[in-house]
């Protein structure tokens, strides 16, 4: 596997795309194959995933784990994007929002709740992103579906606007959960700044600016299986590593009579070397990805 490959954690400032993140690191570095993991929006910063080579085999195992945010929101009204970009919104028949209201309705948002995504988002209907179709006009409007909020935190609420930080599940739209808890308290919100905090097991703090990113050579990256330590180990045999490696029809039923962990995902090693991320589910492995060889 080349040694160019792993995670690379950016702290992205905003009023960038993710994308234009990765094209910019993509350019600077010469690197064929590099990706992001989790979209932060142009208004947000913070902790954004870039996976490189081999690491964007693993965005799947990294990135549905539990996010963080602090967020700021408006009090003013609500826009289409529900975010300062947007465009104003009619009020609803709303009262100022007060400390004491928002702290009254915020257990209502923590655990599993319902929520709508924004008009504006990158989910899809029929191949087409939601944020297309609103640009053209449509009112077409994303199903309502659940989300997790581990842990809800109400920082400082004066003067039409009010600060929180967020724990929750992957798929959960911050801007959304600030719509609702407004409205919930009898008023109206837009986000005015977000900031991913976490994401999984990586947090901002690990993260350099993305100027520093495109002048260190080599790049900081964190190799695969210390980007999957939160998976099992499975430790192969070079003869099952290249079964593993060529689809060896033998290589699934090697790996369930060595299996020893409960059901779920694996990395296989080889010598320190990762093969593949591995699973079994009701008995029957499966070979989900598989990395190069180190070897030249």
């Amino acid at each position: 596997m080349s040694s160019g490959s792993g995670v690379l954690l950016v702290d992205k400032p905003a009023g960038l795309s993710s994308a234009a993140v990765v094209a910019r690191i993509r350019k600077r570095h010469g690197i064929a194959k590099i990706g992001h993991g989790g979209t932060l929006d142009p208004f947000a910063s913070g902790l954004l995933v870039l996976l490189v080579g081999e690491g964007t085999k693993i965005a799947r195992f990294l990135l549905e784990g539990e996010k963080s945010y602090e967020a700021e929101a408006s009090t003013l009204f609500e826009t289409d994007t529900e975010d300062h970009t947007g465009q104003r919104l009619s009020p609803a028949d709303s009262r100022p929002l007060s400390g004491a209201s928002l702290r009254g309705t915020l257990p209502q948002f923590v655990g599993r709740i319902r929520q709508v995504p924004p008009r504006y988002s990158a989910l899809k209907k029929d191949g087409l992103p939601y944020y297309e179709r609103a640009r053209r006009g449509e009112e077409a409007t994303p199903d309502e579906r659940d989300a997790v909020v581990r842990s809800l935190e109400l920082l400082h609420a004066a003067d039409g606007s009010f600060r929180f930080r967020v724990s929750c599940g992957g798929g959960t739209y911050v801007r959304s959960l600030a719509r609702d808890w407004a409205r919930a308290a009898g008023g109206t919100a837009h986000l005015t700044a977000l900031k991913r905090l976490s994401s999984s097991q990586f947090r901002l703090e690990e993260a350099l600016s993305l100027e520093s990113l495109l002048e260190i050579r080599p790049l900081p990256l964190i190799p695969i299986p210390e980007a999957l330590a939160h998976l099992p180990r499975i430790v192969c045999s070079g003869e099952l590593a290249g079964k593993i490696r060529l689809g060896h029809p033998k290589a699934r039923e090697e790996i369930a009579r060595g299996w020893s962990h409960p059901p779920g995902f694996a990395l296989a090693m080889e010598t320190g070397d990762p093969v593949a991320v591995v699973s079994l589910h009701h008995g029957t492995a499966e070979i989900e990805r598989v990395f190069g060889s180190a070897s030249p």
